[in-house]
């Protein structure tokens, strides 16, 4: 399913307006991170969309994969702080024009969550709250979200990348 959606936007090239260069580099980014990083935190990070009344959320879930607790702040959580992940939205017939990406103003929890191993912790994102327009926008078209997270705490440690891509329709469903 994947492999089909990454075809139509290839074969979209004219559309995209996007250098082979610059492309590849945006995917590295958003999905493969840096080699360089150090992976200490044993997580492991997955994304879907959820349906609700209002707009269609990203929930995150974080399991810990490894055998001991794992302490972190919420205001690393993807979920809790809008600036601790990556989000770039592109309507499926305008994938040039990225939807504008706006950061309210939060102030961050100072609270941490300890999750256990085999522990896995979840919470969302509104797309309303991420994106201006996208209610208006998923009314006329799907969108594509792409997305990256690497948890990183204020001692240096960190995970490695996660990220991948989400398809809204207008009902909210991934597809």
């Amino acid at each position: 399913m994947h492999t089909t959606i990454w075809r139509r936007i290839v074969n979209a090239r004219a559309a995209f307006r996007i250098s082979a260069c610059g492309f590849f580099c945006l995917i590295e980014i958003l999905c493969l991170g840096s080699a360089k990083a150090q992976v200490s935190i044993g997580i492991d990070v997955t994304a879907t969309i959820r349906d609700t009344t209002a707009t269609p959320e990203i929930v995150f879930s974080l399991r810990n994969t490894s055998n001991q607790s794992v302490e972190i702040p919420r205001k690393v959580l993807p979920w809790v702080q809008q600036t601790s992940v990556v989000l770039v939205a592109v309507a499926l017939d305008q994938p040039q024009d990225p939807l504008i990406n706006y950061h309210a103003f939060q102030y961050p929890p100072s609270d941490s969550v300890v999750v256990l191993p085999g522990e896995t912790i979840s919470g969302s994102v509104s797309l309303r709250g991420q994106f201006r327009g996208v209610e208006e926008l998923l009314l006329k078209t799907p969108v594509l979200v792409f997305w990256s997270y690497q948890l990183r705490t204020p001692d240096g440690a960190e995970s490695k990348r996660f990220g991948g891509q989400l398809v809204v329709s207008k009902s909210g469903r991934n597809t």
